[in-house]
């Protein structure tokens, strides 16, 4: 009983949410851009799934601890389009042990999009003036098509478990020093 107390934190992949399809806070901002481009502009608290060690969030930010996931929805659509790439940018930014006394200081984070690999990326702490953006531009012909086709669109950001720096992930608003500040922190572009 001790171990599966949950203010002990003892237990990994102790903490998860899921919202449901219909909740108001999950639908991206979407516009289409002169160069007749797809945006959809998430906040961080959108998240329709996490799944982590220890977790938390509130107006602007989501963080999780350890190993786990945030997961984004790009709803289907019924209009058909020309797709040649879809670009993912997302303001991450690791969640370092309390007790690593400055011996770690990035993630390894992998997008899945639709449960196929997309690659991953090192997240290094941020610097001021600088904020860290990630992006992925993906053209796997799979993800292209769903696109193409206006299916739904599962983006997930994850901390493998095995990774070689599992340390967290932290999704929030841009800091007010950064130049660009109005630009959503996860952003998913259809070109």
């Amino acid at each position: 009983a001790p171990l599966l107390e949950a203010g002990g934190h003892l237990v990994p992949r102790q903490f998860a949410f899921e919202r449901a399809a219909d909740d108001p806070l999950l639908p991206p901002a979407v516009s289409a851009t002169k160069e007749n481009r797809l945006l959809y502009r998430f906040r961080p608290e959108s998240a329709r799934r996490g799944r982590f060690e220890k977790m938390d969030g509130g107006e602007g930010y989501v963080w999780g601890a350890g190993a786990g996931f945030f997961e984004y929805v790009i709803p289907a659509r019924e209009a058909r389009r020309r797709v040649g790439e879809i670009v993912v940018r997302a303001h991450l930014q690791p969640v370092l042990p309390h007790d690593g006394r400055g011996r770690f200081n990035q993630t390894r984070v992998t997008l899945f999009v639709n449960d196929r690999d997309c690659g991953s990326r090192l997240v290094p702490v941020e610097q001021a003036p600088n904020a860290e953006i990630q992006e992925w531009r993906l053209d796997a012909w799979l993800t292209r098509l769903a696109a193409a086709r206006g299916q739904e669109l599962r983006l997930r950001f994850e901390v493998e478990a095995d990774a070689d720096q599992p340390f967290g992930l932290n999704i929030s608003n841009f800091p007010a020093w950064f130049k660009d500040w109005e630009t959503k922190p996860v952003e998913v572009e259809i070109r």
